[in-house]
């Protein structure tokens, strides 16, 4: 498994990406995944992930998401959205998210301002709400979103 990590790891910092091996490479199918299509959508089973999706804020601050979308949702009807926010990296969310994706649920998880892979200085409590806000309505302007976001 070392030898894996350290080689997707190794692709990952090749192209310019953020990569720290920690906890979010979770499992060898992950890893082949980020290996093999680091660049849009990478699909494994019964779901297609996007990592490193930037949330442009009106102060022109981007945040990073990481996308879980079940197969085949970017291209059909568009549905309720499941969002998360949090300081702790959302690369780390993998195994909360997968039982929500599965049951045909899109899930965006977003690093808040400053950590992650997120922009901006990290200062607890005082931008999560606007940030929150321009966080959903950019997610509810989106073609695989019908408006309806819920955190």
């Amino acid at each position: 498994m070392g030898a894996l990590r350290d080689s997707a790891v190794a692709v990952l910092r090749s192209q310019g990406r953020k990569c720290r091996p920690r906890t979010w490479l979770v499992g060898a199918g992950l890893l082949l995944v980020l290996a093999a299509d680091p660049a849009g959508a990478q699909t494994t089973a019964g779901f297609d992930l996007r990592l490193h999706v930037e949330v442009p804020l009106r102060d022109g601050t981007r945040l990073n998401a990481t996308m879980y979308f079940p197969r085949g949702a970017a291209s059909a009807e568009p549905g309720p959205v499941i969002l998360a926010m949090t300081p702790y990296t959302a690369d780390s969310y993998h195994h909360f998210v997968l039982p929500i994706v599965r049951r045909g649920f899109v899930v965006a998880v977003v690093d808040v301002r400053g950590r992650g892979g997120s922009e901006g200085t990290f200062s607890p409590f005082t931008q999560e709400a606007r940030d929150g806000y321009d966080t959903v309505e950019w997610i509810a302007r989106q073609p695989w979103c019908n408006g309806k976001v819920g955190m």
